[in-house]
Formats: structure tokens, sequence, C-alpha cells
């Protein structure tokens, strides 16, 4: 996403921002639609990669069945912006 709007929008539009405020930016290039969604996957990210608890794992399994077809929309939404 930083790269996109870098790309795309302005060089320096995602310096030192946050991950909300990317996600954020995001939506407003119609790269996303949902910036607490975004939010949620990083969030679960970050749960796992610091921990090894079964129920954390749970958690953020509920939360990464939803990342396929988010991330895939993305994907689509970023090859369209650099037709």
């Amino acid at each position: 996403m930083k790269r996109w709007l870098q790309i795309n929008v302005s060089p320096d539009i995602a310096d030192g921002v946050s991950r909300r405020e990317l996600f954020r930016i995001s939506a407003e290039s119609r790269l996303n639609d949902d910036v607490n969604l975004w939010m949620e996957f990083h969030k679960a990210r970050n749960l796992t990669a610091h921990t090894y608890d079964a129920g954390n794992a749970e958690q953020a399994f509920q939360v990464a069945i939803k990342l396929p077809e988010h991330g895939l929309l993305l994907l689509e939404r970023l090859r369209k912006g650099n037709a």
C-alpha cells in the first residue's frame, strides 16, 4: 500500500505515518474499504509474531480467514491503479 501511494499519489504521503493512518490514506485512495478490518489483520499478525499461545493462534486464525478475500481485492485495485 505504502509503495503504491508513494508512486501514485505523492512520494512522501505515507512517510512516518502510523499503520492506522496508512490504512486510512489507502481507503481514501480506494485501495481498501475498511480501515478497522485492516487494523485487525495487522493486530493478528503481531499477535502471532510475538506469542505461541494456542488461544492467540485461534484468535488470529479467525481474523486471517477473512484476509484472502480482502487481499485479492487489494491486489486487484493495486493492479488497476498501475494500468
